[in-house]
């Protein structure tokens, strides 16, 4: 078996990113859909619903996450901004971060 591309998916839903290279851990390979976002109760967005989505990208940077829309403007999101962890909800199931 030969591996032609590898892609990611930093936070669920968003476009993939292209990789060369990564470390495969236990949950899966780094950095692959490790973040999502979640309406105010916990449920979680995707691009189903909200097709804006498709419009976003995400890119690993050190310090957090680097987010880019089509239009080019550009936010980053900071690891230490996420200071408390909520429970969300996926397909009508409970998940607890860990």
């Amino acid at each position: 078996m030969q591996v032609s591309q590898l892609f990611i998916y930093p936070i669920k839903s968003i476009q993939a990113h292209r990789i060369y290279e990564t470390l495969v851990q236990p949950q899966g390979l780094n950095f692959d859909r490790q973040f999502m976002l979640t309406e105010p109760n916990g449920k979680f967005i995707t691009a189903r619903k909200d097709g804006e989505l498709y419009h976003f990208s995400a890119y690993p940077i050190p310090q957090g996450l680097q987010i880019v829309h089509k239009d080019g403007s550009q936010l980053i999101v900071r690891y230490a901004d996420f200071n408390q962890l909520q429970p969300n909800e996926v397909w009508a199931r409970n998940f607890y971060p860990m």
